[in-house]
């Protein structure tokens, strides 16, 4: 999980709250908190889309709780189904594509785990 992974590399533990502190860095440079090399380009700006899905992060609780969260750009044309994670690890799935909830408390509520 890349939130984990930026998390046990933070020395106070708190997830980070976007896609962009998630991204590259410059060439030459190494990862920090503003840019930990973790996801690509596409995924790192703004809209947080790939492959088809609209990704997001929910932090809360001052940056020691999240929810992650992937749905369809379309449903049913660019996806058949949305995922939420939150810091539990369990990936949970929606089946009818539709956005899941952007609480954490509704990720492990409101969905299956795959």
């Amino acid at each position: 999980m890349v939130l984990a992974c930026y998390c046990s590399d933070s020395p106070f533990c708190l997830f980070a709250s976007s896609f962009s502190q998630l991204g590259p860095y410059a060439s030459g440079g190494s990862a920090s908190s503003t840019a930990a090399g973790l996801v690509d380009a596409n995924l790192a700006n703004s809209p947080n889309q790939k492959s088809g899905y609209q990704f997001a992060i929910n932090v809360t609780t001052a940056g020691q709780d999240y929810e992650f969260t992937a749905h369809p750009i379309t449903a049913n044309i660019t996806g058949q189904r949305s995922f939420c994670t939150d810091p539990s690890g369990v990936i949970e799935q929606f089946p009818s594509g539709t956005n899941p909830p952007n609480t954490a408390a509704n990720c492990s509520t409101a969905a299956s785990p795959i």
